[in-house]
């Protein structure tokens, strides 16, 4: 797998809905036809709106933003997925559709949610491929994934909170699932985001939870506990195991 760079058009419809991951859908295949010639629009040294890089088709209609210590990653709204480097100042266009992603604060493991609500995670991202290589189904179903540098957490289609252990860049599928499912919170956890350790939740309900008492000798945690907030609709961990929210009015 060779990656597209800036300077490449876009990929064709129909090499889309055959590329990976989830196929794209008619209206998809229409639009990309429509545009499939389009540039990538190439970005110098200086800290312009990145998203002035994008590719016309999506550069106003993205569903999902997650950065690493290497890379920006963006979802649009066909599940088309975008890698922007640090180091090239230039977006590269990811073989695949997904439709949440999530990724290690170090930028080694990398996992995918297909609109399905199947997972799959990156294979192959090495110093010398840092997108990776392809990406491998996990024969498993999610509603939400979250990825730290060395687990993975879950939260199934019946509601259960899960950790993969073991996950590392050499084997970022990693080694098992142990279930942390607590039933008062079954079904009701609709975003999970993690970072160094540290865990929390946004309910339906738009309650923020915290994941209590993770250590080396409880790495699951030992409870839920509610933080003050109301009617939050995102939620990120930030650097000094900071948090971050944003209202249903749009405020941070």
């Amino acid at each position: 797998f060779i990656p597209h760079t800036h300077s490449s058009a876009l990929p064709s419809a129909s090499a889309a809905a055959a590329s990976g991951g989830e196929e794209a859908g008619d209206s998809q295949r229409a639009e990309m036809a429509r545009i499939e010639s389009s540039p990538y629009r190439q970005v110098g040294s200086r800290a312009p709106d990145i998203s002035e890089a994008l590719p016309p088709p999506c550069r106003h209609h993205l569903n999902e933003l997650v950065c690493s210590d290497k890379h920006i990653w963006v979802v649009d709204t066909f599940d088309w997925v975008y890698a922007w480097s640090y180091t090239t100042h230039s977006w590269t266009y990811v073989k695949g559709h997904m439709h949440r992603l999530s990724v290690s604060p170090n930028g080694t493991v990398l996992w995918g949610l297909a609109k399905s609500g199947s997972l799959y995670y990156r294979k192959g991202i090495t110093e010398q491929t840092p997108l990776g290589k392809e990406w491998i189904k996990a024969n498993c179903k999610a509603k939400c994934v979250a990825v730290d540098n060395s687990s993975v957490w879950i939260v199934t289609k019946d509601g259960e909170l899960e950790q993969r252990v073991g996950v590392s860049v050499d084997v970022p599928l990693g080694t098992n699932w142990v279930n942390a499912a607590e039933p008062e919170y079954r079904l009701d956890i609709q975003h999970l985001t993690v970072g160094h350790g540290v865990l929390w939740a946004l309910t339906t309900s738009s309650q923020a939870m915290a994941r209590t008492g993770i250590s080396a000798d409880h790495p699951l945690g030992l409870e839920w506990q509610a933080v003050a907030g109301a009617n939050i609709k995102h939620i990120a961990l930030g650097p000094r195991q900071a948090a971050w929210s944003i209202n249903e009015d749009g405020v941070a």
